[in-house]
């Protein structure tokens, strides 16, 4: 079996967009993996470090990704220490998913909150699945949460002569409720993902909408090279539904529509 047949939760969303855009991230992996300083994903790391200011006397779980055994035990080791306030980067692992939660926040009587920072302006309805699928593991590894929330940043905020008010930069929104309705059939996605990766071939998926949705696929332009160069996808207010049509056709060019659709008369007309 490959050696990086596991999930992330970076991994699980890819997955969820398409199985085949998951294969080919983690069995065919490449600079994409590393963001590019002032890419988004950059930006949403340093957003990320300025969340920690939130909670003061917060420690950082230094291990590397590669390191994840030891950044699971350092981890635990910080869990029992409740002088320690707040955890970053908090690792944890069930059944081949692994997970790094921003801040894993004490809270009285045992309970946890757990806190994920996006640099976006709004809760974004495929959020829920980025943190549903820590909130799996958590629970299968006997973390006690009483709370989820999303932190990000406040549209509405304006900085003052003093500088940046951290707390009044972000917005912290409980999201446990939403959360909880991805968990159903959690189970079924995370399994049908890992046998996935574990085949030797990426999958064969027609690109189509979903590689734009929610994010753009790194492998839009492999996996739309065979394509013609009036490609039916390109038609402006062509719908999905559309397209489906002209596929059950064999239609995958602009120009055959309308020789498809005089032959499709003249089949009507001879039948008549």
């Amino acid at each position: 079996m490959h050696d990086a047949v596991y999930l992330t939760k970076s991994r699980y969303t890819a997955g969820l967009q398409c199985l085949r855009r998951l294969w080919l991230n983690v069995r065919e992996a490449g600079v994409w993996e590393t963001p590019e300083s002032g890419s988004t994903e950059d930006v949403g790391l340093e957003i990320g470090r300025m969340a920690h200011l939130l909670f003061p006397g917060g420690v950082l779980v230094q291990e590397k990704p590669w390191e994840h055994a030891a950044a699971v035990a350092r981890t635990g080791t910080l869990m029992a220490d409740r002088s320690v306030p707040a955890i970053f980067e908090a690792a944890f692992e069930h059944s081949g998913v692994r997970v790094r939660v921003d801040v894993l926040e004490r809270l009285p009587r045992g309970y946890w909150g757990m806190r994920e920072t996006k640099s976006s302006g709004e809760v974004k309805d495929h959020h829920y699945d980025d943190v549903a699928v820590q909130l799996h593991v958590l629970r299968n590894t006997g973390v006690r949460l009483s709370s989820v929330e999303i932190l990000h940043v406040n549209k509405a905020y304006v900085r003052g002569q003093k500088g940046i008010s951290w707390p009044r930069f972000f917005r912290r929104v409980e999201v446990k409720t939403e959360t909880r309705k991805r968990l159903d059939g959690i189970e079924i996605r995370l399994k049908q993902q890992l046998a996935c990766l574990s085949r030797t071939q990426a999958p064969k998926i027609e690109p189509d909408g979903h590689c734009h949705a929610p994010y753009s696929c790194e492998h839009w332009d492999r996996c739309t090279a065979s394509k013609p160069a009036d490609w039916v996808f390109h038609m402006p207010n062509l719908n999905a539904a559309r397209r489906t049509e002209l596929k059950a056709l064999g239609v995958e060019s602009i120009s055959s529509i309308r020789r498809i659709f005089v032959c499709h008369r003249a089949n009507r007309s001879s039948a008549m």
